[in-house]
């Protein structure tokens, strides 16, 4: 029997100017959600000044709802997750569009995602999209693991990660939440040992 057809397909992952550098690095799909797990670096302003719009675009385009959860920092790099509405349309792309009220010539454009055929079962189909670790190497995405779907940033590439490791750990096993979570909480998800290869 044939594999089933590859629903979705990664593109763009990383954009930089002079104000933002922004890099997907994990894209999670839902039954009722497109999420994108990134880390962004912000230039002289604070996140909260940056709007995103997210557009479906296929023979027509289709503004789709959004937010920006941000769920913590590692160095210079802020840490979030956008939820997208999902849609289901063969040959849409998802594009992410970043800008300021205050910068006339700031929109920004990314665009992480490519569907190529129709998803059956979508009301309980999930994805795991890995963007891969050359896409902007300053923070390091690892998950998710075990049926809790669980996952950590970091900022660089470790054998393990311990109890005074320096990162932000979640668990995205919800359709529509995502949830920060102690070093505690993930060691007891995923046992003592956590090998990272």
């Amino acid at each position: 029997m044939p594999p089933p057809p590859r629903v979705w397909q990664k593109q763009q992952a990383f954009l930089a100017s002079a104000t933002l550098s922004v890099c997907v690095k994990h894209i999670n799909i839902t039954p009722e959600e497109f999420r994108f797990f990134f880390a962004a670096r912000f230039s002289g302003t604070d996140s909260g000044t940056w709007q995103i719009s997210v557009t479906a675009v296929a023979k027509s385009s289709l503004q789709l709802g959004a937010t920006i959860q941000y769920l913590g920092s590692l160095h210079e790099w802020k840490i979030g997750v956008i939820h997208v509405e999902r849609t289901n349309n063969p040959g849409q792309i998802i594009k992410l569009q970043f800008s300021r009220p205050d910068y006339d010539d700031s929109l920004l454009q990314l665009v992480p995602l490519r569907q190529l055929v129709w998803q059956p079962h979508q009301t309980t189909s999930w994805a795991e999209i890995s963007i891969g670790h050359n896409e902007m190497p300053d923070i390091y995405w690892y998950g998710p693991v075990m049926v809790e779907h669980v996952g950590y940033f970091a900022p660089q590439p470790t054998e393990q990660v311990s109890e005074n490791s320096e990162a932000i750990f979640i668990r995205f096993d919800h359709p529509t939440q995502v949830l920060t979570i102690s070093q505690a909480e993930y060691f007891a998800i995923v046992g003592p040992s956590n090998p990272i290869r």
